[in-house]
């Protein structure tokens, strides 16, 4: 699969303090990382990426995501959003007025698209 530069940049930007603290032999012995390295780094963080898009979200985002996709079952902003209100209000207590709903509620609404197949900033 091609990535752009900007894909790249993006997914080394997001994952490099991560990988570099486990990457070890990988780097030189100057620290540096050289091209290839740099390629089979991006390639390491695109697979983890793909075998678990949602990892980097807060749990409680995932799960209401899960909860309004379950309920709305197909790609309607909207609806999702309500849902996802729905349970960070009903199932966690949230204040419906609070900044912290609000955080959270995007984020839910991101993980949505991506459970939906949409993407994460199409709903």
């Amino acid at each position: 699969m091609k990535i752009t530069r900007k894909q790249l940049r993006q997914i080394i930007k997001e994952g490099l303090s991560r990988s570099l603290s486990e990457a070890g032999p990988d780097i030189n012995s100057d620290g540096a990382l050289d091209a290839p390295e740099l390629r089979d780094l991006a390639d390491d963080l695109e697979a983890e990426e793909k075998a678990d898009p949602l990892r980097d979200y807060n749990p409680d985002a995932v799960k209401a995501a899960a909860y309004a996709v379950e309920k709305v079952g197909y790609p309607q902003g909207g609806m999702i959003e309500t849902e996802i209100h729905e349970y960070l209000e009903n199932t966690l207590g949230m204040d419906p007025m609070g900044n912290e709903i609000d955080v959270i509620g995007d984020e839910a609404l991101s993980a949505a698209g991506i459970m939906l197949g949409v993407g994460p900033d199409t709903l």
